[in-house]
């Protein structure tokens, strides 16, 4: 499936410690990051996670705790601006690509690297490790769940030390997001030797090395990932020194360490973890857009859901906002892409009934308004 256009509102809590997230969301103000006075160029962000992450390789990523880490270790060519619009390179801001030039033809675009980018070990960031991370992406032997959002790349070479340029093979609207959005570049020169069946299990995985913002600092497995800032890095010096991923057993357990104290930041926060953030007055809860898409999955084994229009309308009814699916869902979770968020709640209260009544019929509607809890 290919990435779409956005948005889904996510909920961050945030405690009064805590000074960014993940770039994501910040809080101004008086709030600091662990660290007091020296918040304002330093401190500890620390980010209460419910399970740890699966691997720090980004073309092998499938845990949001990954994506996490991964998206500060490593770099894109380009990343979306705060629109998140993907048609189109217009709302692309450069990051290991200072610049890109389409071909007339359109077919192909080629990057200019930011010759100030290295590697964490000093290495310059060169084009041949561009065109290395897309072959590795792509190579079934890597089974990344990444490789078939860049279909439409037919290849990546490299014109000079400075310069990729990617070829395609059709055009599209998402093309150009669709490529940098999915491909994070790699180090060839400590990749290239390394099996890629077995890199997963490398030593590249237990101690990544990157081109982003924050180096790899330590895990403790089960329990911990540090981050540390990348002081000389080519896009500047983060604000914090460190960020630090606290894992917990379950998301209870992660709201437990965000309304005590013991973390700054929780992004996962839902039902009743969202009620005990109302309650702490240390706490306050930020929508921002993301590149998530939330999706449902049901036991169609079940009679009651053998109903496609009765799918249609759960889908659509809880997207909306509301409950009335309450215990029917059998699992739910997030995956890449995204959507716009409807109006307010008034107009998808309408909407929802409205599309109830069309895919169900009046009577069927009303019949599973009040044995569902609609």
């Amino acid at each position: 499936m290919r990435p779409r256009s956005p948005l889904r509102p996510a909920l961050l809590a945030l405690t009064a410690l805590g000074g960014a997230a993940l770039g994501v969301a910040a809080c101004g103000g008086s709030d600091a990051p662990r660290g007091g006075a020296a918040a304002a160029s330093g401190g500890t962000l620390v980010i209460a996670t419910a399970g740890d992450a699966d691997v720090l390789v980004p073309p092998l990523v499938q845990s949001i705790q990954g994506a996490q880490i991964t998206s500060q270790l490593f770099d894109r060519l380009a990343e979306p601006d705060s629109t998140l619009r993907t048609a189109g390179d217009a709302h692309l801001v450069p990051r290991l690509a200072r610049a890109w030039r389409w071909a007339d033809d359109s077919m192909s675009v080629a990057f200019s690297l930011d010759p100030r980018a290295r590697w964490h070990d000093g290495r310059p960031v060169t084009a041949a490790d561009v065109a290395f991370s897309h072959a590795l992406t792509v190579d079934p032997a890597t089974a990344s769940p990444s490789a078939p959002l860049l279909a439409d790349v037919d290849s990546v070479t490299v014109r000079d030390s400075r310069t990729a340029v990617a070829w395609f093979g059709r055009r599209s609207p998402d093309r150009m997001f669709a490529l940098t959005y999915n491909l994070y570049v790699l180090p060839r020169h400590l990749l290239a030797d390394v099996k890629r069946a077995e890199l997963a299990a490398s030593a590249f995985a237990r101690q990544p090395v990157g081109s982003g913002r924050f180096r790899f600092g330590g895990r403790v497995p089960g329990q911990t990932i540090t981050l540390v800032a990348d002081t000389a890095n080519y896009r500047g010096r983060p604000a914090l020194d460190r960020m630090v991923w606290a894992v917990s057993a379950d998301p209870g357990a992660a709201t437990r360490r965000l309304v005590t104290g013991e973390a700054d930041v929780w992004e996962q926060l839902r039902g009743e973890g969202l009620a005990q953030a109302a309650r702490t007055p240390s706490v306050r809860t930020v929508a921002y857009p993301s590149m998530d898409v939330g999706y449902l999955a049901f036991n169609v084994r079940a009679p009651l859901f053998a109903d496609r229009a009765l799918r249609q309308w759960l889908v659509y009814d809880v997207g909306s906002g509301r409950r009335s699916a309450g215990g029917l869902v059998v699992s739910g979770g997030v995956r890449g892409g995204g959507f716009r968020p409807r109006a307010g709640s008034a107009a998808r209260e309408v909407g929802s009934r409205r599309v109830g009544r069309g895919l169900l019929g009046e009577g069927r509607y009303r019949a599973c308004r009040r044995e569902h809890g609609g």
